[in-house]
């Protein structure tokens, strides 16, 4: 027989309001005021079904990811709750921080994802047993595919139940579980309606390390707002996910090439296998790593991570990560451009990376003997007076494309480079950019190749021996990580102060004005600038006075300027 549930007044809040616990998913609370108040779980639905909250997948996905404002209201009004706790406990907590669900979305820009897989673990809920027997309730950090351990109870998040193999709360076809009467059940439905039986706390718990343990906790406090020294440098929390976020998608991609010679000793390396190719119907597709399935393998990587990043100097740094790259060190173009290639380029990985592989880049065919001139002395982007005076009706490109390509051009008629990307390679830069900026060059040569080279000789002549540009990025990439030591000085010289929004434009003019190189790869940003981004930057740059320019050109040239 149906039990018979009491009317509720939509009007008005439902009379039993449970408290809203810090840290609480918001999917777990709805379930719990549900019980309280002797509702299934579709008739809570029912009274926000007008609000936008369906029975679906996409549904279940935007209640913890970005839920619309009118059920998020609908929701304040029948639970007494203000608009600020209900956001807290969802996802949309962690916007100011995106590195902090690495790498759940694949289109996400903060952090380019490993080619040809789908990194993240799919929509759901990890759990620890023991916190969920303890408390009772579902925590929304528990969603974070960044987090794999509980600090309280030094244990492995569960990632999947026993019962139904799916991740927990999966909510397949509904926003909210339908077992109602306990918060310990798993969440989801074993076919069209029936609840998984087993229940979440009754999973068996595994036992983690103290480097596992300490990492977890590092981004959680950052999480939470506080700073954490990267590379020695004490940095803002923002700045230290997005490396972490950037070095972690790059020790996946290095744990990916399991089984290759000179493969990095890693520890439970049996669960580090990749999932089958995808079907028919899903090529195409990206693929899901199963690795990363494994709460203990991100555990294992975010401790690496974290730990390389805490060293306090770029070559500590680099001496923990030459272990992994092993496995590369055999490949034509060196490891530089490997790496550099498969991760978004953030200040601290890119001078870990550059003290890792230095003295082990590839060398041309040719020998170096045949240089003419250091690679540090070459720009990424030629001197524009250089380009204007010379190359001004050769192509038919945007400037920067040009510049950037003449420097390849120097380059490899400077140092002998056989490719792009080895040119690319010997002077810091993506290799993909390279190829991508001689594509549009060739395709836009006005004049014969041979008067195109001879420009090219007669720029490298043009060029100083005693500037090195590499010094200058690595200075803007320590700028970055030094904010608080030069920034409120800058933004404080000139009347009005300067908007914090302006910090990362000045970062920028600094690194493609000074530095002279790509805005693209301006490490102001985790990500590369959007097209309003740059269209911003340039109207900063137009805007920037004589004396906030010598001031920004003083702090790279300068080191001591900061203090």
């Amino acid at each position: 027989m149906t039990a018979v549930h009491p009317a509720v007044d939509t009007a008005g809040r439902l009379p039993s309001r449970p408290v809203l616990h810090a840290g609480e998913a918001l999917d777990g609370y709805l379930e719990r005021l549900a019980d309280a108040n002797h509702l299934r779980r579709g008739q809570l639905l029912d009274l926000l079904s007008g609000h936008r909250i369906a029975a679906s997948a996409q549904a279940a996905y935007s209640l913890m990811t970005s839920p619309d404002p009118s059920a998020v209201r609908r929701i304040c009004e029948i639970s007494g709750l203000q608009v600020d706790s209900v956001l807290d406990a969802t996802l949309a907590r962690f916007a100011a921080f995106p590195a902090a669900v690495w790498p759940y979305a694949a289109q996400a820009r903060y952090c380019r994802p490993t080619r040809g897989r789908r990194t993240a673990p799919g929509f759901g809920s990890q759990v620890c047993p023991r916190c969920l027997a303890e408390d009772a309730i579902w925590r929304v950090q528990w969603r974070l595919p960044i987090a794999a351990v509980c600090v309280e109870h030094a244990t492995v998040l569960v990632t999947h139940c026993r019962g139904c193999l799916q991740r927990f709360r999966s909510h397949s076809n509904a926003p909210l579980g339908l077992a109602s009467g306990s918060v310990h059940a798993c969440g989801n439905l074993i076919g069209l309606s029936r609840p998984c039986p087993h229940l979440a706390a009754d999973h068996a718990v595994e036992g983690t390390g103290e480097m596992q343990v300490d990492a977890t906790r590092v981004v959680l406090n950052a999480l939470e707002g506080r700073s954490h020294p990267v590379l020695g440098v004490r940095s803002a929390p923002s700045v230290l996910l997005g490396e972490v976020c950037s070095l972690l998608t790059l020790l996946v991609e290095l744990l990916s090439r399991r089984g290759r010679p000179g493969f990095v000793d890693w520890p439970d390396a049996d669960l580090c296998f990749w999932t089958r190719p995808p079907s028919r119907a899903s090529r195409g597709r990206s693929m899901l790593p199963y690795a990363l399935q494994h709460a203990k393998i991100r555990a294992g990587l975010l401790a690496a991570a974290v730990g390389i990043l805490g060293e306090d100097t770029a070559d500590a740094a680099a001496a923990r990560l030459r272990p992994w790259l092993g496995a590369i060190a055999g490949l034509p173009d060196g490891p530089r451009g490997w790496l550099m290639s498969r991760t978004t380029r953030t200040p601290a990985v890119d001078l870990v990376i550059d003290a890792a592989t230095a003295g082990r880049r590839h060398r041309s065919a040719f020998g170096s003997m045949s240089a003419r001139r250091s690679a540090a002395a070459i720009p990424q982007l030629i001197d524009t007076e250089i380009y204007d005076r010379i190359f001004d009706d050769m192509l038919s490109v945007a400037p920067w494309t040009g510049r950037l390509y003449v420097s390849l051009c120097v380059v490899r008629a400077s140092l002998s480079a056989n490719s792009w990307p080895q040119a690319a390679a010997r002077i810091g830069l993506d290799p993909a950019i390279a190829n991508d900026a001689a594509r549009r060059a060739l395709a836009g040569m006005r004049v014969m190749p041979a008067v195109f080279a001879g420009a090219v000789h007669h720029a490298s002549s043009m060029l100083s021996h005693d500037r090195d540009f590499r010094r200058r990025e690595d200075r803007v990439r320590a700028l970055v990580l030094d904010q608080h030591r030069w920034l409120p000085r800058w933004r404080a010289s000139m009347p009005p102060d300067r908007r914090p929004a302006t910090t990362p434009y000045a970062i920028a003019w600094m690194w493609c004005e000074i530095a002279q190189a790509p805005l693209q790869t301006s490490p102001g940003w985790i990500a590369p600038p959007t097209s309003v981004q740059r269209i911003a930057y340039r109207r900063f740059g137009q805007t920037l006075g004589s004396v906030a320019q010598a001031t920004l050109r003083d702090l790279v040239m300068n080191p001591g300027a900061t203090r």
